[in-house]
């Protein structure tokens, strides 16, 4: 499925001669096929990009706003495509999938009456407290009525997976469409801001140095809508500003979970014991720091 999604819009992006979205082509193997099997699992190759870079970190806040706009022109590129994505992760981007599945560890937990570790519950708390409930709920309300449309996206929109030009603020494309599919515009933006506005990055020397950097948001932010405008309805507009908080809520969830779970979806590392809880933390700590800042995220989208 992940090759067929990715095949599908690289001959799309191809047959419809987009002007700068650069498309992955995968390579075909010597038997023809997309996938190579073995014993070591299964295997896949896309053409190397010549003389492109990545950053974890955005190194300028132009970097940051050529992001946005890299990623508002592949929604718009993809806003015409009309073949068959099948869903290739469960539950992916659906906060009440994590919400579910935190509550359930803790019916069990009282079940057994084998208790949830006191600082997984205390974080449970302060990332349910931050009054998104409702605010999940009408978003995803105005999804399932049809309000809000489902786009193709990228769906792991990352700074990570946007690829520049070596030495340069130029976007040459984005990178893994493993997980390319039908989502909200919301959920793709908010992954790129979320790792944009992250300067104290993922190992902190105190959880109060991590902030949500609304500059860099509103370099993102701009970024897109000189790009996404066009297509953009008005209550997709509405909900924009939320974009980051709706993904880092998901996280702070899919982390904490992960962390219950025994590092069922991200793995262990013994070098790194607590990276589940880690990164929850850090989830929460800038969705809390996002919400102090709201009114600055509201007054650049509107």
């Amino acid at each position: 499925q992940v090759a067929h999604n990715i095949q599908a819009i690289s001959r799309f992006l191809s047959a419809s001669n987009r002007n700068g979205v650069a498309v992955l082509q995968l390579v075909r193997w010597k038997d023809g096929n997309l996938v190579h099997r073995n014993h070591k699992g299964c295997w896949r190759a896309t053409w190397f990009w010549e003389d492109t870079e990545v950053h974890v970190c955005p190194p300028s806040r132009e970097h940051a706003h050529q992001a946005g706009r890299a990623l508002g022109l592949f929604h718009e590129c993809l806003r015409d495509f009309q073949g068959a994505l099948p869903e290739v992760i469960e539950g992916y981007h659906q906060e009440s999938f994590y919400s579910r599945r935190f509550n359930e560890h803790l019916d069990q937990a009282q079940r057994e009456k084998s208790g949830v570790p006191a600082e997984i519950l205390e974080l449970g708390g302060c990332i349910t407290s931050h009054g998104l409930e409702w605010e999940v709920r009408n978003f995803g309300w105005h999804v399932s009525h049809g309000f809000l449309p489902l786009r193709v996206v990228h769906r792991d929109s990352k700074l990570q997976n946007v690829a520049f030009r070596r030495g340069t603020t130029d976007v040459h494309g984005l990178l893994d469409w493993d997980t390319v599919g039908r989502d909200t515009v919301h959920m793709d933006l908010g992954d790129l801001l979320r790792s944009c506005c992250n300067p104290a990055g993922f190992r902190p020397d105190r959880i109060h140095d991590v902030e949500f950097d609304a500059r860099m948001y509103e370099a993102v932010m701009t970024g897109y809508l000189d790009t996404a405008s066009g297509f953009l309805t008005d209550m997709e507009r509405l909900f924009l500003s939320r974009s980051a908080q709706l993904v880092l809520l998901q996280l702070a969830l899919r982390y904490t979970v992960d962390a219950l779970d025994g590092g069922a979806t991200f793995g262990t590392d013994p070098e790194d014991p607590n990276r589940s809880l880690r990164k929850a933390r850090i989830y929460a700590q800038l969705l809390e720091s996002s919400r102090q800042q709201q009114s600055k995220l509201d007054a650049v989208v509107s």
